[in-house]
């Protein structure tokens, strides 16, 4: 481990930040530490993604089972920028006012769009397609949102975030090639 105050900065950050995790299905959110709590069952794991010169990614699951109709499983993309010692911002990644945004939102859409058809049918797929393009522009703007591999931007959608708990749509991954247009020239694509 090192005593750098780049990983010191990450080191404190994922910790609080899995923490959160702990206590965001609780009525009583004032567990400021890893405490156990009567009733239901959470596991909250942290999976670190990149590790790089500019970057390091990791992804904080909680699984939480209150013991009601269904457990519910969230995650967050946790972005960190080490030299910076904060979480990854939009600019980081994309020229502002470079259509980034309008790129994600379209391949995000017509993915979504088409996964939600073929799983539910036109008819009822129509009623959830209209409030589509507001859910997701929310969505996509959040770098919480955003798995950063050598693939691409990948959005991985939530319960509940898009529609219904049973219909969540599978992850959406836009490439790198096509997000090369709008990147910042700083920007080390993940390997």
């Amino acid at each position: 481990m090192s005593d750098a105050p780049e990983w010191s900065a990450w080191n404190g950050a994922i910790v609080q930040a899995a923490q959160k995790m702990t206590v965001q299905g609780l009525k009583n959110q004032s567990q400021p530490n890893w405490a156990a709590v009567e009733g239901v069952d959470m596991d909250v794991t942290v999976s670190i993604g990149v590790i790089g010169e500019q970057m390091v990614t990791a992804t904080i699951n909680d699984f939480y089972d209150g013991h009601g109709a269904h457990p519910v499983d969230t995650s967050m993309q946790f972005n960190w920028m080490l030299k910076e010692q904060r979480e990854l911002r939009p600019e980081d990644v994309f020229r502002a006012g470079s259509g980034w945004d309008t790129a994600m939102l379209g391949q995000c859409e017509n993915d979504v769009s088409r996964q939600l058809t073929q799983q539910m049918g036109a008819d009822e797929a129509s009623s959830w397609l209209a409030d589509l393009p507001k859910k997701l522009g929310g969505i996509i703007h959040d770098p919480r949102n955003w798995v950063l591999d050598g693939k691409g931007l990948t959005i991985p959608f939530q319960p509940y975030a898009v529609v219904c708990y049973a219909c969540t749509p599978n992850p959406v991954t836009v490439s790198w090639a096509a997000l090369r247009p709008f990147l910042q020239p700083g920007f080390v694509v993940p390997k």
